[in-house]
């Protein structure tokens, strides 16, 4: 039976990732034609044709016996972190990307730098940012609608890459965390746990923050298909415009839900999660009676003591992806995702007990 090989157009994709994988592990040496003919499936015709490709591109310098990567050039694209700061990054979340970001990123070809925004400085950041015109832009969030319309003024000038799925439909690429996916794992946990009535409550900028929009479909999604009946008091939203008016608004719906009967909580995030995990412990035993998980948002529920039970935003896996995304931007790389969600993982804490 003849053997089937892969097209060149596939090959060459495939050589390009693999590429891509040793140059941000700190590789100098491409694998033999031999090996690279198993890993991709193609003749060794079709893989010398796509490798003289890559020569052509300077990705690859043939040597006498072996052919190595080119050597890191940090004269590539030059990349922007732009998030809302002062002297440093006010989300956490952000910060903790930006963490894994800057020095995961420091075997790729691309030159990366911070910019940090606030209401005082955005006119003249984004003035500046006209001026330079970097290739690429990765940014968070933004509180205000002069901030976002100074942004998506250079839109088609620069590349514009989001981390909050709340712009997914608003720029060149969006690399973020998998909403529905957190609350589908939200819920999934719960239930697994042995918990049968829980509840979401969705907190700071509630029904407008899609996100969260899609924290509460996940979850609501998988309630259902487990045959959890979902209604109004399953789903319950809280917004208010100053911290201390959510705090109060907060403190009255879970005091309201602690006498209800549900036995179990997710939080869509973190902030001031202690007032709720306080106010459910007054009147239930957590984690055997009751159960609460979060999302992993200001970290609150890293310090809290308890440890409180979370998702992550996964950074590293965000953080790998970007490196890869923006790689494949330097190399004009076809078919780059325009998406690409991040699945969430669960970080165990103490407030769920152990599946039943």
């Amino acid at each position: 039976m003849k053997r089937s090989y892969k097209t060149q157009k596939e090959v060459l994709k495939d050589l390009e990732t693999i590429f891509l994988e040793l140059r941000l592990a700190g590789a100098n040496f491409f694998p033999s034609e031999r090996k690279l003919s198993e890993m991709v499936g193609a003749s060794r015709e079709t893989l010398r044709r796509s490798l003289e490709i890559l020569e052509s591109k300077q990705f690859l310098i043939r040597g006498f016996k072996s052919r190595i990567l080119s050597p890191k050039k940090k004269s590539g694209l030059n990349v922007v972190f732009l998030t809302q700061g002062i002297e440093t990054i006010t989300n956490p979340t952000w910060g903790r990307l930006w963490k894994r970001l800057s020095t995961m990123s420091e075997n790729a070809s691309f030159n990366l730098n911070i910019a940090l925004l606030n209401k005082n400085t955005h006119e003249t950041l984004f003035s500046e940012l006209s001026r330079t015109t970097p290739d690429v832009i990765v940014f968070s969030d933004f509180n205000n609608d002069n901030m976002k319309k100074g942004l998506f003024e250079l839109k088609g000038k620069t590349t514009l890459i989001a981390v909050d799925e709340h712009f997914k439909n608003e720029c060149d690429y969006c690399v973020c965390l998998d909403n529905f996916a957190v609350g589908e794992l939200a819920a999934e946990t719960l239930i697994k746990a042995g918990y049968g009535k829980p509840v979401f409550i969705g907190c700071d900028m509630g029904k407008t923050y899609f996100p969260f929009i899609k924290r509460a479909e996940g979850f609501a999604s998988k309630l259902e298909a487990k045959g959890i009946k979902v209604d109004d008091s399953t789903i319950r939203w809280i917004a208010a415009p100053r911290r201390t008016a959510f705090i109060r608004k907060l403190i009255y719906e879970v005091e309201n839900i602690v006498i209800g009967h549900n036995d179990s909580m997710f939080f869509s995030s973190d902030e001031q999660i202690g007032f709720a995990y306080e106010i459910l412990n007054e009147h239930h035993d957590i984690p055997n009676k009751y159960g609460l998980i979060t999302t992993v948002g200001s970290e609150e529920s890293l310090r809290h003591n308890p440890v409180i039970t979370s998702i992550s935003h996964c950074d590293e896996n965000t953080a790998l992806a970007l490196i890869g995304l923006i790689e494949g931007i330097s190399m004009k790389k076809e078919d780059l995702p325009r998406t690409t969600l991040i699945r969430p993982q669960i970080l165990k804490g103490e407030t769920i007990r152990e599946n039943k």
